[in-house]
């Protein structure tokens, strides 16, 4: 199985669990950026691809089976952390680190703006959500995370949501697979058991007491 970047947040949680009901499944996953994905579904590298984006791509499926939020994220003793709504008008004033412009929480992003008939020029440009929060933890300026990828932040203190107008975006994870061929019994087990398990619910409580490895 393979997985876009930002999956990285999660996949390995979800894999772990669905390894403690198919521990004979020996697992292996890989980290793509979005054009690999779909050239390792055409050339039978991998079966199974966790993607953000439905991208064009020839007997290819793409199925949603989870939410992501897109947070606009500050760290903890920034002057906006527990204000009231923040317009977005007057969140474009402020500096903004956002992932580059190939992403598609950026382009998200962007329409929500264009939307409300505003432009934005980021402060800071990254291209990865590892850089994203640390530049964000330094104070660089405020920036566009999925909740998915600062759940270790947030439960730590070191970075909190803001109040923003239009915020949280949501947008959908897919997994994808190749109609040309057909898919293993694993694969099979690993889509019956995405389509069914509360990822979501789980994924939110990760960092909690109760959420316990086996």
């Amino acid at each position: 199985m393979a997985g876009a970047s930002a999956s990285k947040y999660f996949l390995p949680f979800i894999l772990a669990e669905f390894l403690k009901l198919h521990p004979k499944v020996t697992p292996k996953l890989t980290l793509l950026r979005k054009t690999q994905l779909m050239e390792s579904l055409a050339n039978h590298q991998h079966e199974l691809v966790i993607t953000g984006r439905m991208l064009e791509a020839p007997q290819t499926v793409f199925v949603p089976f989870m939410q992501q939020q897109l947070e606009i994220v500050a760290t903890r003793n920034h002057r906006l952390a527990g204000n009231v709504q923040l317009s977005l008008k007057s969140l474009i004033k402020y500096p903004l680190i956002l992932p580059g412009q190939e992403s598609s929480i950026r382009q998200a992003f962007e329409q929500v703006i264009a939307s409300a008939g505003l432009t934005v020029s980021p402060y800071l440009e990254v291209d990865s959500y590892a850089l994203l929060k640390q530049s964000i933890m330094a104070g660089l300026g405020i920036g566009l995370v999925s909740a998915d990828a600062f759940r270790l932040e947030e439960h730590t203190g070191h970075l909190v949501r803001l109040s923003v107008e239009g915020f949280p975006l949501v947008q959908p994870w897919y997994y994808a697979y190749s109609t040309d061929s057909p898919l293993s019994p694993a694969a099979l087990a690993f889509i019956e058991f995405i389509q069914r398990y509360p990822i979501e619910t789980y994924l939110k409580n990760i960092y909690s007491p109760q959420v316990r490895s086996e």
